[in-house]
């Protein structure tokens, strides 16, 4: 079986015993359900404007990823919020531009 790198750290963490079996596996699960759940809540809408250059190239990466356009703009939105930043989308020489810097778009 051929492994990709994240996998061969996989199986080397587990076959060194540093995963432990939880005690009540049903009750883990449910936690994790719960959490998918009220993690993936969608109760509320956004509607903005962008422009069309902008609104290709989201769309363009969406499908590049498999995932509908809305749902990488909520995982962006998401990750932002968390404080994450997102490296893939830094271009080369802008360091120092703060990642979590709103803008309007207007220079």
């Amino acid at each position: 079986m051929i492994l990709d790198k994240e996998e061969g750290k996989l199986l080397k963490s587990i076959e060194k015993g540093e995963w432990r079996s939880t005690g009540n596996l049903d009750e883990e699960i449910e936690k994790a359900r719960a959490i998918a759940r009220a993690t993936g809540a969608k109760n509320e809408r956004m509607n903005i404007r962008m422009n069309r250059r902008d609104m290709m190239a989201l769309k363009t990466r969406a499908l590049e990823r498999g995932v509908p356009y809305q749902t990488l703009v909520s995982s962006i939105l998401r990750q932002w919020l968390r404080g994450e930043t997102l490296a893939s989308s830094h271009r080369k020489g802008s360091s120092k531009r703060n990642p979590n810097r709103l803008t309007t778009g207007r220079h």
